[in-house]
């Protein structure tokens, strides 16, 4: 069910459809809700809070992450707690995206540092990708010379594990650190 409300809001947005991809991920939520399956409802606001924050809606995605939250908390209960890592994992990613489009570089720093230490405690590739993505884009909106080679790490990984989309989905301005597109213009 995940796999295909996301593959469903990706298609979307590959088509350049925002409206049509948060549709899917509300949905998504929706059901999380009425099936009572709290990490649907993590999943659904990340990718909101992504697709909010890349489009530069910093309060929205802010806003998002508030509930966010409050859904993580519940992870805490005995029985949601194997997917507590997972979830604050999440959490974090959508926190450092959220940071990102209020460009508060600190804050992002600290939540994909947080993000980082959970994915690679449970192994989960694709978001440890994410991360060095994310990272890079940091590195790069600071001018560091060091992103390019960041970026090219997590494009490495991305390609070892079949992802190689991922790369692109991460952040608009991934392309330009790789040289592919010319300098976006004010991207979170």
């Amino acid at each position: 069910i995940l796999v295909a409300y996301r593959t469903l809001s990706d298609l979307a947005l590959g088509e350049d459809d925002e409206r049509r991809a948060l549709d899917a991920l509300g949905s998504l939520r929706e059901l999380g809700e009425r099936r009572r399956i709290p990490r649907m409802v993590v999943i659904s606001l990340g990718e909101q809070i992504r697709i909010h924050a890349i489009g530069s809606r910093p309060e929205t995605a802010m806003a998002l992450l508030g509930q966010l939250e409050s859904i993580v908390e519940q992870f805490e209960r005995p029985e949601l707690q194997p997917w507590q890592p997972y979830c604050r994992m999440k959490e974090a990613i959508a926190r450092a995206y959220a940071a990102m489009a209020a460009f508060d570089d600190a804050k992002a720093d600290l939540a994909l540092q947080t993000a980082a230490s959970h994915a690679e405690s449970i192994h989960h590739g694709r978001e440890i990708i994410v991360v060095k993505g994310l990272q890079a884009v940091l590195m790069h909106r600071r001018r560091l010379p060091a992103a390019r080679a960041k970026l090219q790490e997590a494009r490495d990984l991305a390609s070892i594990n079949g992802l190689e989309r991922l790369i692109r989905e991460v952040h608009p301005l991934t392309a330009e650190i790789l040289g592919e597109t010319e300098p976006a213009a004010q991207a979170a």
